[in-house]
């Protein structure tokens, strides 16, 4: 079966006998079968290596994109939303007394929305200042149940495939949507953070409780608002030796 699976990335072969091998196991621990079979070991690794982007930068490929795909691509960058996550937001997923939003469902197989994320579960995460900004402007005068994101040339939500489309073709960078977003978005967070607020904002794993998530959300926006701010150190020569100063810009 291994050799059938030539025309499949190293790392698709790789997946599909670790799930085999599960299975195998779990018949094994049942007493379904009394050994385990011996798996070959696939060789190699074709994975590519994600790159990601600055603040600055996308601040210019934004610049770049047609005004009516603008909005949901900021918005994944400043929440690191995947496109499909982002494209099927509804209005009544934004909280806006608490500044929350939850996500619930996703885009598969280009056009079908799953009533889940990609992990097959929901999460609740916060907006930033821009990204609520961006999305009380597309509730305005919208039943709960529409999509936050209308795209206005059909009238209906977007599709992942139509942002992925307007940011190659725009944004004039070497790097794809979900790496000029969400990467970046999750590289520039990490670099002045705790790594487990990384995961809760990323949605990387699981978070216990609603009341947990409640308590979490003001420091995880504060974190993920400060990412855009820049340490300087500026030496004081004509002044007070031996002396140093912190400048504060913010992005």
């Amino acid at each position: 079966m291994k050799d059938t699976l030539s025309n499949v990335s190293i790392k698709a072969r790789k997946n599909i006998l670790n799930c085999l091998h599960g299975f195998f196991r779990w018949m094994y621990e049942r007493g379904t079968i009394t050994t385990l079979p011996l798996f070959p070991e696939v060789m190699g690794d074709d994975s590519k290596q994600r790159r990601a982007i600055d603040f600055e930068m996308q601040d210019m490929a934004l610049a770049t994109i047609p005004d009516d795909y603008r909005d949901p691509i900021e918005f994944m960058m400043e929440t690191g939303l995947r496109p499909g996550e982002v494209c099927a937001l509804l209005v009544k997923h934004i909280d806006k007394q608490n500044k929350v939003m939850r996500i619930e469902r996703t885009y598969v197989k280009g056009n079908k929305i799953k009533e889940s994320t990609k992990q097959k579960k929901k999460r609740i995460a916060p907006l930033t200042d821009r990204a609520y900004e961006i999305a009380e402007k597309h509730m305005v005068e919208k039943h709960p149940n529409q999509f936050l994101f209308v795209n206005p040339r059909t009238g209906r939500g977007f599709l992942p495939k139509v942002l992925w489309y307007q940011w190659h073709k725009y944004s004039n960078l070497d790097v794809c949507l979900y790496e000029g977003t969400r990467h970046s978005f999750g590289s520039q967070f990490i670099q002045n953070n705790d790594v487990t607020e990384v995961q809760a904002l990323m949605g990387h794993s699981d978070i216990s409780t609603t009341m947990n998530l409640h308590l979490k959300m003001d420091k995880l926006r504060d974190a993920a608002n400060s990412r855009k701010k820049v340490l300087t150190l500026v030496k004081r020569t004509n002044l007070e030796p031996n002396k140093t100063r912190v400048i504060i810009r913010s992005g």
